[in-house]
């Protein structure tokens, strides 16, 4: 292999100032670049509104707790709230400063052409843009891993006897807030164990912590999804699968993302970078110290990802590492005879054609979980119409979601537009059958939508073993005429909760419909004895007689009413009626005359007192009732017909928007 490496290699030029400007130059770029976005992306409903993994960091940060996957960096969320400065700008400057460090390693383990070459590469990197503006540890836990590669670089080439307190504490900086780097603190531990008595303490320190981050981490860490192709492959696929996100649905709201991150047969850039990366390592493996460390970093931080579900998020720590070794990669193959580098830039390609073969499930996984926390931040940010267009492109072309069906049942069903809720639960129900709750809800809105048949179907489904749904199952089997069967439903009911009101008046009205007096009292009349349901058994009992022709009795419970609540409406007019049926029409004009002073615009009051008042031979006075008791129930029909066709214009409207 011819040689690569400069004269200077190996002798890091810490004072960057005096050394070259063009990294700096490449920072400034980085730092321009990540701002523009920021500013692209401000108005949008994921900079407005948290969504997603950022929730449960701000929520850390709200309540002084701290995230249990990554606590540095809830910690600094809060640093930064209390100092009221912008999370995403802090992380522009990070994202900014990774680049310059980047530099600074290259010119460690190779030339400071290469180092700048990756510095740049990182500085147009789409993903490293794209996290900058979310509120995740990725950005934090890149410039940290970064950080902790150089302290490691510099201790080796130093000559100061605390040199190693640096890695030592970058290294647990790092694993609070990248715990699937655990793996790569042996590494640290054994870089500080050889080198002197002084060390050898740090690195028993190193050790004990990383044995309790081990443990810290072990529920989220599991070694046999390292075993899993499916996983490894889609780890190492150039498309970005973040784990709720999709980030190349942002490009239409960002110049920049747009440029420099795309899918068209390549995804770029991972899916670029990594083949090549690939290579670079083989290439340099073994050939320094200084590299090894740089190699030891990747493999380890691969196999810590892995083991914790591979998402984007989390191998965007091993982006830097691999952009550098990209670069080396290349330098290395433009050395060489042409012929053995036609071939490895033919396995290069190859790799990468392996590496960007479509993956529609996948892409499709992405866009409905993108929809639906895009449904989410409208909706937070009461933009509902928005919200439910979002939530809809999300199970586009029959595609479920039990979450993204529920949020639309749940707004459906809250605004009054119960067939399309009822829809939603349908697909719930078909494609979740486990679901009870849905299937309850489901229940609910059918029964709230008169139909009652098809509740009682999910009715009957969730009473098996569940004895909360016999009230329900009751009344579904009421309403379709299974009188029988209702109180069957009733009475299992009742039998378990004895203390039901509810069921036990729904029990005395069956009862009574069904023309059993004696039953329907001892029901109702158990129910006059409670505080609660006195008024409302009484009133229903006597209906109850009224309508089995017994008035002389309805009458009474009517009357009963009135000693407790006098100016009672119902009763005042049912009073009425009973004594117009029993022919006492002197004496209903008292009940009546007083509700029309009280309630002056019930049609049905001047109606009964019309005819109270003519068979008494008072026609002038029911002449004046019954063209009140006309006005006021054409008034109410027209108000019927208005409310009517406001409700259906702004149903109309809803469906349009």
């Amino acid at each position: 292999m011819p040689d690569w490496i400069s004269g200077d290699r190996g002798i890091l030029p810490w004072r960057i100032l005096k050394q070259n400007y063009a990294v700096i130059s490449i920072g400034v770029l980085a730092l321009a670049l990540r701002l523009v976005y920021l500013a692209e992306m401000e108005r949008h409903p994921f900079f407005e509104m948290p969504v997603a993994g950022e929730r449960g960091y701000l929520s850390a940060a709200q309540s002084a707790d701290v995230a249990s996957e990554a606590p540095l960096y809830s910690v600094l969320l809060r640093v930064l709230e209390s100092l009221e400065m912008s999370p995403r700008v802090a992380q522009a400057s990070l994202g900014a400063l990774s680049c310059i460090v980047l530099s600074l390693i290259g010119r460690g383990v190779a030339t400071p052409g290469v180092g700048n070459v990756a510095a740049l590469a990182l500085a147009l990197y789409g993903p490293a843009i794209y996290y900058v503006g979310a509120l995740l540890p990725a950005i934090l836990a890149c410039f940290l891993g970064l950080a902790l590669l150089l302290a490691l670089l510099w201790a080796e080439q130093s000559e100061n006897r605390w040199r190693f307190v640096w890695p030592g504490v970058l290294m647990v900086l790092t694993l609070y807030s990248a715990p699937y780097a655990v793996l790569f603190a042996p590494v640290v531990a054994w870089s500080l164990w050889r080198n002197g008595s002084m060390a050898c303490l740090l690195a028993l320190l190193a050790g004990a912590l990383c044995t309790w981050v081990l443990s810290s981490a072990a529920p989220a860490i599991d070694f046999q999804r390292f075993l899993s192709f499916d996983l490894e492959y889609m780890t190492a696929h150039g498309r970005e699968t973040t784990a709720s996100l999709d980030i190349y649905q942002l490009r239409d709201s960002s110049v920049v993302l747009a440029v420099l991150v795309w899918k068209w047969g390549m995804a770029f850039p991972f899916g670029l970078v990594l083949p090549i990366a690939l290579l670079g390592l083989v290439l340099a493996w073994g050939q320094s110290r200084g590299r090894g460390i740089v190699i030891h970093y990747v493999v380890a931080l691969g196999i810590g990802v892995l083991c914790m579900g591979g998402t984007s998020e989390m191998r965007f720590v091993l982006v830097p590492a691999l952009t550098l070794y990209a670069v080396v990669g290349m330098s290395l193959v433009m050395r060489m005879h042409a012929a053995r580098a036609r071939w490895l830039l033919l396995g290069v390609v190859a790799l990468a054609v392996c590496l960007n073969l479509p993956v529609p499930q996948a892409d499709r996984a992405a866009q409905v979980s993108h929809y639906r926390w895009l449904g989410y931040a409208y909706e937070k940010l009461g933009m509902v119409a928005t919200s439910i267009d979002a939530y809809e492109k999300a199970i586009a072309g029959d595609a479920y979601d039990r979450d993204v069906h529920l949020e639309l049942a749940r707004i459906y069903a809250g605004g009054a537009r119960r067939e399309r809720a009822i829809g939603m639960y349908n697909a719930i129900v078909n494609g979740s059958p486990e679901d009870r709750d849905s299937r309850r809800a489901l229940g609910d809105l059918l029964m709230a939508s008169g139909r009652p048949q098809e509740a009682l179907v999910h009715y009957e489904l969730l009473a098996d073993g569940d004895q909360d749904m016999l009230g329900r199952l009751g009344d579904a089997r009421l309403l379709t005429g299974q009188t029988t069967g209702a109180l069957a439903a009733y009475e299992k009911l009742l039998t378990m909760r004895p203390d039901s009101s509810r069921v036990r008046f729904q029990m005395a009205r069956v009862y009574a419909a069904a023309g059993d007096r004696d039953a329907a009292e001892a029901h109702f009349g158990r129910l006059m004895t409670e505080d609660a349901w006195r008024l409302k058994a009484s009133l229903e009992w006597g209906m109850m007689l009224g309508r089995m022709g017994d008035w002389g009795e309805a009458g009474d419970k009517f009357s009963q009413v009135l000693a407790l609540e006098p100016d009672h409406h119902r009763a005042l007019l049912l009073q009425g009626e009973a004594l117009y049926a029993q022919a006492r029409y002197s004496a209903a004009l008292v009940p009546l005359q007083r509700l029309a002073e009280i309630q002056s615009d019930d049609w049905r009051v001047y109606g009964f007192l019309s005819k109270s008042l003519g068979r008494l031979g008072r026609e002038t006075e029911a002449q004046r009732a019954y063209e009140r008791y006309q006005f006021l129930l054409h008034r109410e029909q027209v108000d019927s017909r208005v409310k009517a066709e406001q409700k259906a214009l702004g149903q109309m409207m809803k469906e349009d928007i």
